[in-house]
């Protein structure tokens, strides 16, 4: 019996299935496979070619729920970026 979330794991290493949810996420044919593409590429957000699809998708995609989850992947990473400037002094 698998254990639970083993297959994210190592879903999360292999590079295909990275690709794979790029694809749908730009290409998905239902909204709500877009949506869920998003959500997992949020957990991947310190890949750059992750925060490209999702930067794409908050402008391009014509769904709500997708471009919410893509532009809450923007404000996530940049408050993240901010509390890192702070702790390195580094804020004007």
């Amino acid at each position: 019996m698998a254990r639970p979330g083993r297959g994210r794991d190592s879903a999360d290493r292999d590079p295909r299935a990275f690709q794979a949810v790029l694809t749908r996420l730009e290409t998905g044919p239902h909204p709500a496979i877009r949506h869920a593409a998003a959500w997992w590429l949020l957990s991947m957000v310190g890949e750059e070619r992750s925060r490209q699809a999702l930067r794409a998708a908050a402008t391009e995609d014509e769904d709500a729920q997708v471009w919410w989850v893509a532009r809450y992947a923007s404000r996530h990473l940049r408050d993240h970026v901010i509390l890192f400037m702070h702790t390195m002094n580094r804020v004007p």
